[in-house]
């Protein structure tokens, strides 16, 4: 399992609270791998290989088919954090990760308790609002990324805008992001969001990959 997590790399970041920044200078590299190797090792030995039943808080089960593993919560945090994310621990349920050899992905399951959204709701979602909040988001968050040593990332805009789909109660968007500073040209980290709404909330299902293995025939969940 420790193998198959050091196939992940930090692809994006998932938006939440900013810690405290309360380093003077950031971690080392030996600093931050140790802490990534320990993170790794802690989310082995707490997952669950598929198939199995995850019971995601009180709203869902997940079917966890076979060839994928789930993360709990406090492991998947402190792999998220090792990784340079920041992380809303409030929101955070697990995460999904492919157990074959060649996966390079990983799937962020939080759920958000914002009460129930009406489809119409859902329909009109403002693609530019929402574009300007993960902007905005990520370079929130490059504070935190700088401070412990990780390269600060870029949102570049849109691979699909969000869109509803009525029949499954499902707004999926996708955008592409990139470290700043990296050429055009180079393989984009892509993130692949899908919200499935419900009465209370919705489950933020977030595939992160790099544009390269999605537009190929790689595995994937």
């Amino acid at each position: 399992m420790q193998k198959l997590i050091s196939a992940v790399v930090a692809l994006f970041v998932v938006l939440g609270s900013l810690p405290a920044l309360a380093q003077a200078s950031p971690p080392s590299e030996a600093a931050r791998k140790a802490e990534l190797d320990a993170a790794r090792q802690a989310a082995g030995a707490a997952g669950v290989d598929g198939p199995k039943d995850v019971v995601l808080i009180d709203q869902a089960t997940l079917k966890l088919p076979p060839g994928h593993f789930f993360i709990p919560q406090a492991e998947g945090a402190r792999l998220l954090r090792a990784l340079g994310n920041v992380v809303n621990d409030a929101s955070l349920v697990g995460l999904v990760v492919g157990t074959a050899p060649n996966d390079r992905w990983m799937v962020v399951i939080r759920y958000i308790k914002e009460g129930y959204i009406k489809d119409d709701d859902a329909k009109n979602w403002n693609a530019d609002d929402l574009l300007k909040d993960l902007k905005d988001g990520a370079e929130e968050a490059n504070k935190d990324r700088v401070a412990r040593g990780f390269p600060e990332m870029q949102v570049i805009g849109w691979v699909q805008p969000p869109g509803y789909e009525a029949a499954t109660h499902r707004l999926v968007w996708s955008l592409l992001a990139k470290h700043k500073g990296e050429p055009d040209d180079v393989v984009k980290s892509i993130n692949y969001n899908t919200y499935a709404l419900g009465r209370d909330g919705y489950f933020s299902l977030n595939l992160l990959s790099n544009s390269e293995r999605i537009a190929g025939e790689g595995s994937g969940p």
